[in-house]
């Protein structure tokens, strides 16, 4: 599936005058939660992360994107991803690397 979207570049060195950036060196785990379903065919646009869908009594279903990411511009590209269809974003997590 074509997604559409271009991937950032990493910036290194110093950033608007503010000093050095610093520079995660492991793998993040999110969460993120959003209303609506979305097809599992999205995944290869949604940085690889699972696609599972969360049944609640009476409201709309809740999509749950669940996976490791490499860095901020990799969330950014699925936070971009979700708003471009218009899925309202819930909740994203991010969870203490596991050594």
């Amino acid at each position: 599936m074509e997604c559409g979207l271009s991937r950032s570049e990493s910036i290194s060195g110093r950033l608007f005058g503010y000093g050095e950036m610093t520079r995660v060196t492991h793998t993040l785990h999110y969460q993120i939660l959003v209303e609506g379903t979305l097809d599992p065919s999205w995944f290869e646009c949604l940085a690889g992360l699972a696609i599972s869908v969360r049944e609640r009594p009476a409201q709309p279903l809740i999509t749950v994107l669940t996976g490791p990411l490499e860095d901020q511009a990799a969330l950014q590209g699925v936070l971009d991803t979700l708003f471009m269809l218009n899925l309202p974003l819930l909740l994203v997590q991010r969870f203490p690397p596991v050594n």
